[in-house]
């Protein structure tokens, strides 16, 4: 039996490439393309019940971080692998905590991308060999000061890393809570959250920092 995927991901263009290059192997089939968490939702409330999501984080309509979670918590999460160009020392801990089952950068190799779908559908977790090793890195860490800014940055909540990240992408505070469907004060309280856990001198500082940050990326 084929395994039977849905991508969301809000890109046409990256369904429509994701797609083509599924179709290089005989045991995948996309039963369905959502371009938003909405649109997941529904496909999913409506009886579609693929075997893997393929679900990218940062929708525009929504957190598929924050989706992963209420799906889960509802009881009703399918097996998900993330596909991401978010730097997956910071999200792929976070993800595989939240429930899914996955997480792989969308540049690797195709054939790397379609171990990783046989592998999350086998009840097996799907992460690159370098971020195994760093999982269980920061499950022992050494005694020197390993990658500070990852490790730093490993003290903020799931919340508190989407704020950061859309900081370092240029928004203000109203168009994050328009992103996140939370309030400006809500956004505001944690950016006084990320700047203690961080040790920052301010608003200012922060913006730099998550700047800094993404442009790393």
């Amino acid at each position: 039996m084929k395994i039977q995927i849905m991508i969301v991901d809000d890109h046409p263009v990256v369904r429509k490439g994701i797609t083509e290059m599924l179709g290089l192997w005989d045991d995948f089939e996309v039963i369905r393309e959502a371009g938003s968490i909405l649109e997941a939702t529904r496909a999913l409330d409506s009886g579609v019940n693929p075997s893997v999501i393929m679900l990218d984080l940062n929708l525009r309509n929504g957190s598929g971080l924050e989706w992963i979670k209420n799906r889960a918590a509802l009881g009703r999460l399918p097996t998900v692998l993330v596909m991401s160009v978010n730097d997956e020392e910071v999200y792929a801990e976070r993800c595989l905590r939240a429930g899914a089952r996955g997480y792989i950068m969308k540049d690797a190799p195709a054939e790397d991308i379609a171990t990783a779908i046989r592998k999350v559908h086998s009840g097996e977790i799907a992460v690159s060999s370098g971020i195994a090793s760093k999982l269980i890195a920061y499950q022992h860490p050494p005694t020197r000061n390993n990658e500070p800014l990852n490790r730093s940055l490993s003290l903020l909540s799931d919340r508190e890393m989407e704020i950061y990240q859309q900081l370092g992408t240029g928004k203000n505070t109203k168009e994050i809570a328009d992103l996140l469907h939370i309030s400006p004060k809500t956004v505001e309280t944690h950016r006084i959250h990320i700047i203690d856990k961080l040790n920052l001198t301010g608003a200012v500082e922060l913006v730099r920092h998550a700047t800094a940050w993404q442009e790393s990326q």
